[in-house]
């Protein structure tokens, strides 16, 4: 199963203000609290948690088709700079994550053959960013394929993007998220 999220820095810091107290208590358990604290760039080490929290999520769902989105069922390991491990319930899930001074990247994956693709839209309308990653990912997908892209539908089943290749549904698992003005795509083929 896959997921994908991405955190537009400079739109988290004026949505989400998370010096405020309790803030992190909400959202982080307190060995993420402990993880956070210790960290040089804390607003970076809390948008990378929350951005694996969100992926492992996408692809939690995938898999189980159970929306329930309680933070603290979600329990963080940085591994290192790009890798991390999540644990929801008995499920373990690997995250890559990209870090820059514009946005955390994540995406959880569980085939080799995955890429993901960060995409500066530069707008914030989400409707109109959803139709953009939606066409940009089926072109990349007709590149990879070697297909034209005219053959290619990705329809949502419960939110989850699902691929059918000329009318059959196809063995293809992706995720799409947007935030500010960026957004990304994960997929496997």
């Amino acid at each position: 199963m896959v997921g994908t999220d991405i955190v537009d820095l400079k739109e988290a810091r004026v949505k989400s203000d998370w010096r405020r107290n309790g803030y992190l208590e909400k959202l982080f358990s307190k060995n993420e609290i402990q993880f956070i604290e210790s960290e040089k760039d804390q607003e970076m080490a809390i948008w990378r948690l929350w951005s694996m929290k969100e992926s492992a999520y996408k692809a939690d769902f995938h898999l189980t088709r159970l929306r329930s989105f309680n933070p603290f069922k979600f329990e963080c390991e940085v591994i290192n700079s790009e890798s991390g491990l999540i644990q929801i319930d008995s499920r373990i899930y690997h995250t890559r994550s990209i870090l820059t001074k514009e946005y955390v990247l994540t995406w959880t994956i569980n085939k080799k053959d995955a890429w993901c693709k960060p995409v500066r839209t530069g707008l914030y309308n989400w409707k109109i960013v959803s139709k953009l990653l939606y066409s940009k990912l089926k072109d990349e997908l007709a590149k990879k394929l070697e297909m034209d892209p005219s053959d290619i539908d990705i329809l949502k089943n419960e939110g989850v993007p699902e691929v059918f290749l000329r009318g059959h549904k196809a063995d293809i698992f992706c995720s799409v998220s947007h935030h500010g003005r960026f957004g990304s795509f994960l997929c496997t083929v």
